[in-house]
């Protein structure tokens, strides 16, 4: 996929789009719920990042 095939997929089919980019993740867990909510938090003590789909 060009660039501008994966930018027409980000406007017209968000849920798909970022999907597919999360599945390039190497997760813990995968969440099995999508929101487009996105709270993260940094923890600094460990140098990691939790996310976590509300």
């Amino acid at each position: 996929m060009s660039y501008q095939d994966l930018y027409q997929q980000s406007i017209e089919q968000p849920e798909v789009f970022w999907r597919k980019q999360a599945e390039l993740i190497k997760w813990y867990e995968f969440p099995e719920t999508w929101n487009r909510a996105v709270r993260c938090v940094l923890t600094k003590q460990h140098a990691l990042v939790f996310c976590k789909l509300l």
